[in-house]
């Protein structure tokens, strides 16, 4: 196993977690007071779990988060932020971060596919329930896009 590369694809989905715990906060903010706030407060403790089993994976292998990386993903979020406040927070600013947060998370899934496809080839990855983390990410998926979809129709049918 190349764990150099592996070890890179850890931190690169380490960041996209840093990005995504960034834009639910933020959205969580600019819908403060709704359902909506309600359901990204549990998605937020979901995703930090997830940050988590990768700060994990990446010890496992001896390796550390890359600072670079983390930097790069809170400034990718600010700059996200900047283009759905621009011109005043609405529902199309709403559509669009739920339409970024569930890319993030088929990326995530598409992560915890290729980890369980790989497990067998190291001990490390053995012990990490990936059927659960794939589980749990496709949930997610299912209620983010009934969300976007919500905001989708808010923003060009009202």
């Amino acid at each position: 196993m190349n764990e150099e590369r592996l070890v890179t694809y850890l931190k690169d989905h380490l960041a996209g977690a840093v990005l995504g715990m960034e834009l639910i906060e933020a959205c969580r903010e600019h819908n403060r007071d709704t359902p909506l706030a309600t359901f990204l407060s549990g998605l937020l403790a979901e995703v930090g779990e997830d940050r988590k089993v990768l700060e994990d994976l990446i010890s496992r292998f001896d390796a550390k988060p890359s600072a670079g990386k983390m930097a790069s993903a809170w400034l990718a979020e600010k700059g996200m932020r900047f283009k759905t406040e621009g011109l005043g927070y609405d529902a199309l600013s709403r559509m669009e971060e739920l339409e970024v947060l569930l890319l993030g998370i088929r990326g995530k899934l598409a992560l915890w596919d290729l980890l369980g496809e790989i497990r067998s080839a190291d001990d490390r990855l053995r012990q990490v329930g990936f059927p659960e983390l794939r589980e749990r990410a496709k949930r997610q998926m299912e209620e983010v896009e009934a969300r976007r979809v919500e905001a989708a129709r808010q923003a060009f049918l009202s």
